[in-house]
């Protein structure tokens, strides 16, 4: 039965994705809890696909390499994957959440493999069915970067492609959309200068002094406030 994927385990996923955009290629690396820690294609692909499907046992975990879908490793259908039919996506009668494209050459460099998430139209965006997508891939280091979330990233039906498989789930029709969270990137530190969509796109910091300058009615820091009763 095709797994139902909801709105806000759609953002958590896309909250991930966003925090480790930018990372270094990782040959032989996973995804883990620390949003610092990189991976390589595979692991890119098997690893979203098990956080979609709310696994557990992803932290540290590759599962396996792009070979593993061409081999029908047992792990590749466990997670939720499954070929793509002959006719395409039009055959399966809905619209999956997460497509897979891959290139078959015996494995290491002479594979590769990338994916788009149909869950928004652009990173951060609205939780809902997309047309467009955003592509997600981790491929060999441009200027020091590897892993792309939507800009430079392959699509799944990349020219490179000839073997192509889906996420047997699909996102939730409820009207009510996700709440958007911030991405979580770094210590407490870190968190102060991050924007906050509950506090209109401000930074903590920027949120407190605004306050300050209600309470002491006075908008010159420089200066000891004066609250007006």
């Amino acid at each position: 039965m095709t797994t139902v994927i909801t709105k806000l385990k759609a953002r958590e996923v896309d909250n991930f994705c966003r925090a480790r955009r930018g990372l270094p290629y990782a040959f032989g690396g996973a995804f883990s809890t620390d949003p610092k820690r990189s991976t390589d294609c595979s692991g890119l692909v098997l690893q979203t696909g098990a956080l979609l499907m709310g696994r557990t046992d992803w932290s540290g975990n590759r599962y396996g390499s792009t070979e593993s879908f061409r081999l029908n490793y047992p792990i590749v259908f466990d997670i939720g994957f499954k070929r793509l039919p002959a006719g395409g996506v039009k055959a399966l009668g809905f619209a999956p959440i997460m497509l897979v494209g891959l290139q078959h050459g015996g494995g290491g460099e002479y594979s590769h493999t990338a994916c788009t998430l149909f869950y928004a139209d652009a990173p951060g965006g609205e939780i809902k069915q997309s047309v467009r997508g955003i592509d997600w891939e981790s491929h060999g280091n441009r200027n020091g970067v590897g892993v792309d979330y939507y800009d430079n990233a392959r699509a799944w039906n990349d020219p490179l492609f000839s073997d192509f498989w889906y996420l047997d789930a699909k996102l939730e029709t409820a009207a009510t959309p996700a709440t958007p969270q911030p991405v979580i990137v770094g210590p407490a530190d870190d968190q102060l200068n991050m924007q906050w969509n509950c506090l209109g796109g401000q930074t903590l910091v920027e949120a407190v002094a605004q306050i300050r300058d209600k309470v002491c009615g006075t908008a010159d820091r420089s200066k000891a406030g004066v609250v007006l009763r």
